[in-house]
């Protein structure tokens, strides 16, 4: 696991850094960090994975819905209230279920929305490096 939205997936032949498309994990020095990676690594290591690539990003990394029997990583991170709907990037069919079940984990108040004002992850970026 690399952190709650990349992890690596190995085959008999090469090993691939994925970066889970149209999700956002809070970033290493957010609340709830620990525990979205934690969440990948649970539900993640050692199984058979299907991936569905969508794109390559700029870093080279495979962008991509990863599948794990009847669900995906992607939607168990929103639906555990550890991932923010990253509506900028996602543009596939699915994401109008993804909107809605992160929705549904914001109304249960599930881990970053029990916080009084979470920050997403792609802003705190922002105001990170305002302050340097």
């Amino acid at each position: 696991m690399i952190d709650g939205d990349s992890l690596k997936v190995s085959n008999e032949k090469k090993t691939y850094e994925i970066r889970l498309y149209g999700i956002d994990a809070p970033e290493y020095d957010q609340p709830y960090a620990s525990e979205a990676k934690g969440m990948v690594k649970n539900i993640a290591l050692d199984q058979q994975v299907q991936i569905i690539p969508v794109e390559w990003d700029k870093y080279n990394r495979l962008v991509a819905i990863v599948n794990i029997g009847q669900s995906s990583v992607n939607s168990e991170l929103l639906r555990n209230g550890l991932a923010w709907y990253y509506p900028r990037y996602c543009t596939m069919r699915v994401c109008g279920v993804w909107k809605e079940t992160a929705k549904e984990a914001r109304n249960k108040r599930k881990n970053i929305w029990s916080q009084k004002k979470p920050v997403a992850p792609w802003r705190w970026k922002q105001l990170k490096y305002q302050m340097k």
